[in-house]
């Protein structure tokens, strides 16, 4: 086999499961989920810590909302009611995937997220929804630390925190995924398929898979370069001061 034709099959075996991917992502669909309560059950690695620092526990949930992924939430809230810890378990046929994400709604109309997700973001944020992913962190009180002195840099600029109220708790993360979806059919990456239902287009799986394949490739060599708090915080106060000039 010449030169040319070995790199043209090693080209094939690179492009065809990608192109095989691309397609069948583009058909995966996703619902506006239903929060079920679950009982207690064992706390979470990070119970201990969150209760430390002055959050008290809303409950324990389950919900799905695409094929084959299930979704368990600790969902806590902090004494101002300003600030909202989920400690998640995202579950595959072959893999549990454990997160923290940390958020606080804004007024008006935005929102600042802080999490240890490893996986880049695939979907689309629009710029009122800011989400920082900080995976080097290792404990919960460091997450919190950094999510409040973002809190505070969007602060400086008109937009205050909104207090939560644990009793529609599951509607408004409902709301919020709903908005999400939302937010992807404006842009062209998932299309309504139903009331409440949707599917991803052919662009988004454009944009996603080769990303993920690139994390799942060369994620363990580049992932994780720490950030400092001083430079996140300072990109979050230049993001909202440019967001109050367009208000």
């Amino acid at each position: 086999m010449t030169n040319l034709a070995m790199d043209f099959a090693i080209i094939i075996l690179i492009i065809f499961p990608l192109a095989f991917t691309v397609v069948w992502e583009s058909r995966r669909k996703f619902s506006v989920p239903i929060l079920r309560t679950r009982p207690l059950s064992r706390p979470s690695v990070w119970d201990a810590e969150i209760h430390q620092l002055g959050f008290r526990k809303l409950g324990e949930y389950e919900f799905s909302s695409t094929r084959g992924v299930t979704t368990q939430l600790d969902a806590y809230l902090s004494v101002d009611c300003q600030t909202c810890i989920i400690v998640a378990a995202v579950s595959t046929f072959v893999v549990t995937n454990r997160m923290i994400v940390i958020s606080t709604r804004l007024s008006p109309q935005a929102s600042i997220e802080t999490s240890n997700r490893h996986v880049p973001n695939i979907f689309f944020w629009r710029p009122q929804r800011v989400s920082i992913r900080a995976p080097w962190k290792k404990t919960v009180a460091d997450f919190v630390r950094l999510h409040r002195e973002l809190c505070r840099a969007a602060n400086q600029y008109g937009y205050r925190a909104v207090p939560e109220s644990q009793a529609e708790f599951s509607d408004r993360f409902a709301g919020d995924i709903k908005e999400f979806y939302e937010d992807q059919v404006d842009v062209g990456r998932m299309k309504m398929i139903g009331t409440g239902e949707y599917q991803c287009t052919f662009k988004w799986a454009l944009i996603a898979v080769p990303i993920v394949a690139w994390h799942s490739s060369f994620g363990l060599i580049f992932r994780n370069r720490p950030l400092s708090d001083d430079l996140i915080e300072e990109r979050v106060r230049r993001h909202f001061e440019n967001l109050s000039r367009q208000r």
